[in-house]
């Protein structure tokens, strides 16, 4: 069987190298003028950049990290994130140090009000805080979403929190003690040669070839319920992109956030303490990343920065083309779901990662997803 993938993104390139394993001829497909999708990074002066934002490894999924460790080493790096609450800034999430900044008068009734209304557990939502009887609890709620929560996601989504989907807005916890760490997987970090170069060692295998600059939609022809590529109707298709994209934009463009990313490079060691730092009260920017604060590279003379401005995704916009986050409502599922029904009716088509499935996933969860898409093709066989 002849495999047709269309995005040399991680999904794709994970499921590649895993059917070329089992002998299958594979051909991968890539727009862009790079393999990698959006995890892509390249040195500029010696210091790895994210050229779409930053990208941090963490799973507990222990059969997603020991295949990824065929192809990296990742670093020791531990996701530490602050942001600016007025001119404090503070540990993200919310923490005991964010209580003890915030709140310094009523700290330590704070925290062991957290403590018995909260045992044993480790982090609680701001929702289920505002559940809480206690006013003094409700007010610490308050605050949060208020100064953190509501701005940042308003900014990020164009929406209110209440109208987003509960698996986005589940995201962001409390943590009910003085840890600072971002994630709680067991395996976190980047990469030490990078994400590209790990791509690059995916896709080495002889029974795969892959080409950039070409859109391999060009190269698709829908006849009844099959996809022919280039005249050839015994070939797999497995599409990683936008669903609209592949029909044509027939009921719309899908519902996506973009990003603006401005990189800055500046004349000093160091700009901030940590890799990410956020702004929830800046009126169009989110973070400031600072790449060498995650891969440690050593450059004394200049760091690299980022700037990152959310706005609606187009493929007609200057600044926001590219499409990074499906949109979590209803309407914009409902859009898809009508793409997603005509997908269906082709019976060598399947679909792969976040853009083409319109979910919100992680880098774990792609790779995951990939690895049981291919023991499902490899019984096809």
């Amino acid at each position: 069987m002849k495999i047709k993938i269309i995005g040399a993104g991680l999904s794709g390139a994970v499921l590649a190298r895993v059917l070329a394993e089992n002998n299958f001829d594979i051909e991968i497909i890539e727009k862009r003028k790079n393999i990698g999708g959006n995890v892509f990074d390249e040195k500029i002066n010696n210091i790895t950049i994210h050229k779409y934002g930053p990208h941090i490894f963490h799973t507990s999924k222990k059969r997603v990290a020991e295949f990824m460790e065929r192809f990296w080493t990742l670093n020791k790096f531990k996701n530490i994130v602050e942001g600016y609450i007025g001119d404090k800034l503070v540990p993200i999430p919310f923490n005991f140090k964010s209580i003890d900044i915030c709140f310094p008068d009523q700290k330590e009734k704070i925290k062991n009000l957290l403590l018995e209304n909260y045992k044993n557990m480790e982090s609680v939502t701001i929702f289920e805080l505002f559940e809480n009887n206690d006013p003094i609890i409700k007010e610490v709620a308050n605050f949060i979403y208020k100064n953190i929560f509501e701005n940042y996601t308003i900014k990020m989504w164009d929406l209110n929190p209440k109208e987003i989907d509960s698996s986005v807005t589940s995201r962001i916890p409390v943590i009910l003690s003085y840890k600072n760490t971002y994630f709680t997987d067991e395996y976190e970090g980047v990469p030490k040669e990078g994400y590209t170069k790990t791509i690059e060692k995916m896709l080495d295998h002889k029974n795969i070839k892959f080409s950039v600059n070409k859109n391999g939609i060009e190269y698709l022809k829908f006849e009844n319920n099959i996809i022919s590529f280039n005249n050839d109707k015994s070939c797999l298709i497995i599409y990683t992109g936008p669903l609209d994209e592949l029909f044509d934009n027939r009921f719309g463009v899908l519902d996506y956030r973009s990003l603006n990313i401005k990189f800055e490079e500046i004349n000093q060691e160091k700009f901030q303490n940590t890799a990410v730092v956020n702004f929830p009260a800046h009126p169009t920017m989110t973070r400031i990343t600072e790449y060498k604060n995650m891969t440690f590279e050593k450059n004394e003379d200049i760091t690299i920065i980022s700037k990152e401005y959310p706005g609606k995704y187009s493929p007609l916009s200057k600044e926001f083309n590219e499409p990074y986050y499906p949109l979590a409502t209803e309407k914009a599922r409902e859009k898809y779901s009508q793409y997603k029904d005509i997908a269906d009716c082709y019976t060598n088509l399947l679909l792969l990662g976040r853009l083409a499935n319109y979910k919100y996933i992680n880098m774990d969860q792609a790779i995951e997803d990939a690895l049981i898409m291919a023991k499902k093709v490899i019984k096809m066989k």
